[in-house]
């Protein structure tokens, strides 16, 4: 049965007070907004409700209301159904949930897929997906894509590295990987500049690069300074 106006209207405020109540912590209140929404026929708020129910441990019910807004069509359903099966240990399942979602044109699943592909050693086939994916706009794309031609074509990853650093998202990882290619060419200023701001962001493996040029420098203090943030950010 058809919506009427008011009715989506009302949806997509539970919707969207479903995400306030999401931002600030309140899990519990959003699951109740999303609900009202994906119950009404919302298919982005059913996939909310989703996401909210499986991170409270509501595996089964989170996979019904996936199931029903990637019957509609929804390529996030779907790329969280592909999410679902490989935490469940069913690569062979997720795969086919991300395959789905990837022809449908979703950046997320083309991504996860070219991992899913470098984990089976199909790097070929992984390298044709992150570049899929990051024509399709996924800024993690061009960080895995980097990590993976970084020993093969070190100027392409670096190029990556940049543009990953550039979109702000994965940054302190992009900016921790794009200093360690400035370190291999002998940056080390420009490199250690990069791997602080990493840091700041809490990046372990920036810490370690820095915690390792204090040691190489001589600085005791700096080095012991740089091991006790790396403890508490893995701790």
């Amino acid at each position: 049965m058809r919506r009427t106006g008011r009715e989506a209207a009302g949806a997509q405020s539970d919707r969207d007070v479903g995400w306030v109540c999401e931002q600030r912590g309140d899990l519990e209140g959003a699951e109740r907004s999303y609900r009202r929404a994906a119950e009404s026929g919302h298919v982005g708020a059913m996939v909310d409700l989703g996401a909210v129910l499986d991170l409270r441990g509501a595996v089964e019910e989170a996979a019904r209301w996936f199931r029903k807004a990637a019957a509609t069509g929804s390529s996030a359903a779907e790329t969280n159904l592909g999410h679902l099966a490989r935490n469940r240990g069913d690569l062979v399942a997720a795969q086919e949930h991300y395959r789905k979602a990837a022809a449908a044109g979703n950046a997320g699943a083309m991504n996860e897929l070219a991992i899913a592909c470098e984990d089976r050693k199909a790097f070929d086939e992984a390298e044709r997906w992150y570049r899929a994916a990051i024509a399709a706009g996924s800024a993690h794309a061009l960080l895995n894509l980097g990590l993976l031609l970084e020993d093969r074509d070190p100027a392409e990853a670096e190029r990556l590295f940049t543009r990953a650093v550039a979109t702000g998202r994965s940054e302190a990882k992009a900016k921790s990987a794009l200093a360690r290619m400035l370190a291999k060419r002998g940056d080390l200023a420009e490199a250690r500049q990069l791997w602080l701001r990493a840091a700041e962001l809490g990046n372990p493996a920036a810490m370690l690069r820095l915690a390792e040029l204090a040691h190489d420098n001589g600085d005791h203090t700096e080095f012991l300074s740089w091991i006790r943030k790396l403890d508490e950010a893995t701790s």
